[in-house]
């Protein structure tokens, strides 16, 4: 846990510090209000987000459209080891209607991984 939360700080230090131009969404804001998300998104434990997880899902909610604060989101280093499940539970829990559109954000890719498919081979061939 030490090393998520050490590799997130990492991460929007080098944001912050980076000579890009400002984008329209500051997606070191993004990751900073959503990092006290990090442990219920992440983890088993704790079954209900905290305040300051409810506060920054709001915060981010409000911060702009959709699309780009999915590519903030998508970009987190957190992003890949977030549980569906409590993705999907966190505007309910928030009272967030808002966050729903974000939801899709938090999850794995719902691109389908294709099925290869199976030519039979004709007996005696």
């Amino acid at each position: 846990m030490a090393k998520m939360i050490l590799m997130v700080v990492l991460c929007l230090m080098a944001l912050v510090q980076s000579p890009v131009p400002v984008a329209a969404i500051d997606c070191a804001t993004i990751m900073e209000s959503m990092f006290p998300c990090s442990s219920y998104l992440s983890n088993f434990l704790p079954l209900m987000p905290g305040i300051q997880c409810c506060n920054g899902a709001n915060t981010v909610a409000t911060a702009g459209d959709t699309d780009s604060l999915c590519k903030c989101l998508r970009s987190s280093p957190l992003s890949p080891v977030f549980l569906p499940a409590k993705a999907q539970k966190l505007p309910n829990l928030c009272n967030l209607s808002g966050f729903l559109p974000l939801v899709k954000c938090l999850l794995p890719s719902s691109n389908p991984v294709p099925i290869p498919r199976v030519i039979p081979i004709p007996p005696g061939a």
